[in-house]
């Protein structure tokens, strides 16, 4: 299922610009910093002045990273469509992302003189800075993709059961899996329009119709049968 996503434009948008973003502004400030850096200045900065908030991204991505994987299988499991799970999936690409480069950060710092100080200078460690920013921004993004991903594009799986003016009419029906329970699958498709001594259950749509078989009160197969 998951592999289909990578085939949506949809993914790309939401993947690709954040980064674009991220790349050029990483870009803009590494020559700014080039400049600063051919006079001969030299840049000190505290450890613990960049170390701090590394940590705190990392950490951030590390609390959001598992809810969005948790949110990803369940709306998967309710059969939500794989286009729709784009954003959740670029969003996650960003913010592990994110970790990688913080981690690399931290690594980096460990050539600093004492581990208490930073010293940026043309020949030594130019390349921190726009690292670090890197980091945040795409922490940024990972979580800008999130928000807007459940203001402007998310809406729930309709209930089981809901129709449209014909009663036999079932829309955004849950897939039901082999080894489910009776008492799930009802909870998920209402009660059947008929059984065959609770060993076959019927249902029907607009243009299918299904039979459920179960036996010791767990479904072993479920066959559509287009009208």
């Amino acid at each position: 299922m998951f592999t289909e996503i990578f085939r949506h434009t949809s993914f790309y948008l939401w993947l690709g610009i954040p980064l674009i973003a991220t790349v050029l502004l990483a870009r803009l400030i590494d020559r700014s910093w080039g400049k600063n850096l051919k006079d001969g200045k030299v840049f000190t900065f505290k450890a613990e002045t960049l170390r701090n908030p590394m940590n705190t991204a990392i950490a951030v991505s590390g609390l959001v990273i598992p809810l969005v994987c948790t949110c990803l299988a369940y709306l998967a499991a309710q059969g939500t469509r794989p286009g729709n799970l784009a954003a959740l999936i670029a969003s996650l690409v960003l913010l592990s992302a994110s970790v990688l480069v913080g981690l690399y950060n931290l690594f980096s710092m460990t050539e600093c003189h004492g581990d208490d100080v930073i010293t940026i200078k043309a020949d030594s460690f130019r390349f921190f800075i726009p690292a670090f920013v890197i980091q945040l921004l795409l922490l940024l993004d990972g979580v800008a993709v999130l928000v807007s991903y459940f203001i402007f594009s998310f809406s729930l799986v309709a209930p089981s059961g809901a129709s449209i003016d014909n009663p036999g009419v079932l829309i955004a029906r849950p897939p039901l899996r082999v080894g489910m329970t009776v008492e799930r699958m009802t909870q998920l498709w209402g009660e059947p329009e008929r059984t065959d001594n609770r060993t076959n259950f019927y249902y029907s749509s607009s243009d299918s119709q299904f039979t459920v078989a179960v036996s010791n009160g767990l479904i072993w197969s479920v066959t559509e049968r287009k009208r």
